[in-house]
C-alpha cells in the first residue's frame, strides 16, 4: 500500500501505528510481495509477507509496550528508533525500513541492545515462534 507519494516517514508512520495495534492487515498491506526481515540473531533473512508479520506481531507481543521516536528517513529508507524494557531491563531497538519504487516495504531490518537483552528476546521469540517455521528457516 503506497501512502504519500512514498514518503518513507509516512510510511514509517503508518507502519508504527500498526505495529502499535498489533494490526495484521494494516502490516501485510504495507509489505512488498518479496519483503525480507533480516534479524538481529539469524544470518539468514526471513522472506515473505505472512511470515515476516508472524515475526513482528510476535516481538509486538513479547516486546509489549515500548516508545517510539519520531521517523528518520534518507533516500528510500526510514528508521524507527524504540525503548523500553524487558524482563525489568531496559532496551534500545531500531527497525529500518527500506522502500521499493511503489513505496511498500521491501526490506525490514532489527537491531536491538544491549547484548543481554537480545539474548533474552533470541530465547523467548524462538520459544514463541511456530516450531515448524523455525525448522523451514534453517533456526530449529
Amino acid at each position: 500500500m503506497p501512502t504519500a507519494a512514498h514518503d518513507p516517514v509516512t510510511v514509517a508512520n503508518v507502519f508504527r501505528d500498526a505495529f502499535e495495534r498489533r494490526d495484521e492487515a494494516g502490516l501485510i498491506a504495507l509489505l512488498a510481495p518479496g519483503v525480507v526481515l533480516h534479524s538481529p540473531v539469524l544470518g539468514r533473512p526471513w522472506e515473505g509477507p505472512e511470515t515476516v508479520v508472524s515475526l513482528i506481531l510476535t516481538m509486538s507481543e513479547i516486546l509489549g509496550d515500548v516508545r517510539f521516536e519520531e521517523p528518520m528517513a534518507g533516500g528510500r529508507r526510514a528508521g524507527l528508533a524504540l525503548a523500553g524494557e524487558h524482563a525489568g531491563r531496559p532496551f534500545e531497538a531500531m527497525l529500518v525500513l527500506g522502500l521499493d519504487e511503489r513505496g511498500t516495504v521491501a526490506r525490514l531490518t532489527a537491531m536491538v541492545r544491549p547484548l543481554g537483552v537480545l539474548q533474552l528476546l533470541a530465547k523467548r521469540m524462538a520459544a514463541a515462534v511456530d516450531p515448524e517455521l523455525l525448522a523451514a528457516h534453517g533456526a530449529g
